[in-house]
């Protein structure tokens, strides 16, 4: 699996369609804006396939696989509950389209059971001992049902941090304030495990929900992906595509505990 699988930001600036792409939404059409969207958003995250043209039974056919990962009523349609979903910030990494109810294996682990890591560039915006708290905090977590250890070193880490801005030389820039928060890579791609966050967001250290984006609850998503985790359909999963705070003292949700566990202890494979 090469890194394209992850983090894949795409923009389309010309979207060409035939018919009207099944974008109804109740008795009104939906603005050409919504549609752009709709489809971008589809696209970006591998629900259809990218194309010069989008045929309306292509746009059902991803709106329903859309629908169906996350749990919606699957109309086929960018119904009112759709358009909400597209609007909420989320991690970059598509969502791995498969039959489970439950977490996803997007790559095979680490060979190793001791896991290096460092952070590049931190952010003005939170203090540097309080990120590494927190990823550190956040590793401890994943390692509890992994049994890996995480050592943090200088350099030459398997997994490299960093706070980064639009345009950062891996082919998948950000976007800004809100939308994708962060990406990070399977421990099978040439980035082996790194990850990246979004220096334009609103990033806060957090013990309770704020307005901002709480570092910590990214930083185990994130680095979960790392490890080799794709997204879980599972709505209370750390692994769950969209952003939502994650207290620090509830631990890992039991999907992402049985996924973890069955990548190191049992052997899983994608």
């Amino acid at each position: 699996m090469n890194a394209l699988s992850l983090g894949f930001i795409l923009t389309l600036c010309h979207l060409v369609v035939s018919g009207p792409l099944g974008l109804e939404k109740g008795p009104k059409l939906n603005t050409v804006e919504e549609n752009e969207k709709v489809i971008n958003y589809l696209v970006r995250f591998g629900y259809v396939k990218k194309e010069r043209t989008y045929t309306n039974d292509q746009v059902k056919e991803g709106l329903k696989k859309l629908q169906n990962f996350f749990r919606l009523p699957v109309t086929g349609v960018a119904d009112d509950a759709t358009l909400e979903l597209i609007k909420k910030p989320r991690c970059s990494v598509p969502d791995v389209m498969t039959n489970h109810t439950k977490f996803v294996i997007g790559s095979a682990g680490f060979t190793k059971k001791t896991i290096t890591y460092t952070f590049g560039r931190y952010s003005p915006k939170v203090s540097n001992a309080a990120v590494d708290a927190d990823v550190q905090l956040a590793l401890g977590m994943w390692a509890k049902d992994s049994g890996l250890t995480f050592t943090k070193v200088n350099s030459n880490a398997d997994i490299l941090l960093d706070f980064m801005p639009r345009q950062h030389n891996d082919a998948y820039p950000f976007d800004g304030p809100s939308g994708v928060l962060a990406h990070a890579f399977y421990p099978s791609t040439p980035e082996s495990g790194d990850v990246h966050f979004d220096e334009e967001e609103d990033w806060k250290i957090m013990t309770a929900p704020s307005t901002g984006t709480d570092f910590y609850s990214v930083a185990v998503h994130e680095l979960g992906h790392s490890l080799g985790l794709a997204h879980s359909p599972v709505a209370a999963a750390v692994m769950y595509p969209t952003y939502k705070y994650i207290d620090k003292t509830h631990g890992l949700n039991y999907d992402d505990k049985l996924g973890i566990y069955t990548i190191y202890v049992l052997g899983g494979k994608p």
